[in-house]
């Protein structure tokens, strides 16, 4: 019995080894893209630092609960930033305009453009995505016309085949 139990705690512990070599990989393998990306994130955020406080001053300043030009601005960089950093966290905060249980009217509003108001890609980087699904034979018989709208995700276009409807 003894032996099964020491048998069993050495698999485990080899078991264990085997999880923190592949961890340690890992993380060599994705710590700097990780890096990368957090740096990125806190060099968006980081003039929120200075507009927040500014534009709670402000407001305080001029009363009323009317925020001014130093809040549309804060506002404004927080929009931008929120889409320049990507579908993750444009849908982050799309989820966050419809949780009014969770979140202040005021904030909701503040992100609602977002749902409304995604940027729209260009026709080359919509052809590029064409080419690279469906590769150029295929791509090239697709006529992409107006954009019918864009969101975090996707964008839709109105497009023909062959120059058929």
């Amino acid at each position: 019995l003894a032996s099964t139990d020491r048998l069993r705690a050495r698999a485990r512990v080899r078991s264990l080894r085997r999880t923190l070599r592949a961890a340690a990989r890992s993380a060599l393998r994705d710590g700097p893209a990780v890096s990368v990306r957090v740096a990125e994130v806190a060099v968006r955020a980081a003039p929120l630092a200075v507009l927040v406080p500014l534009a709670a001053a402000e407001r305080a300043l001029i009363g009323g609960g009317v925020g001014g030009a130093v809040e549309r601005a804060c506002w404004r960089y927080a929009l931008y930033s929120i889409g320049a950093l990507g579908p993750a966290f444009v849908k982050l905060a799309q989820w966050a305009s419809t949780r009014r249980d969770l979140f202040s009217s005021y904030l909701c509003g503040r992100l609602a453009p977002l749902h409304s108001s995604a940027a729209r890609h260009s026709d080359a980087c919509s052809r590029r995505t064409l080419v690279a699904a469906f590769g150029p034979a295929r791509a090239s018989r697709l006529v992409l016309h107006e954009v019918l709208g864009s969101g975090a995700v996707a964008q839709v276009h109105r497009a023909t085949l062959d120059g058929e409807t």
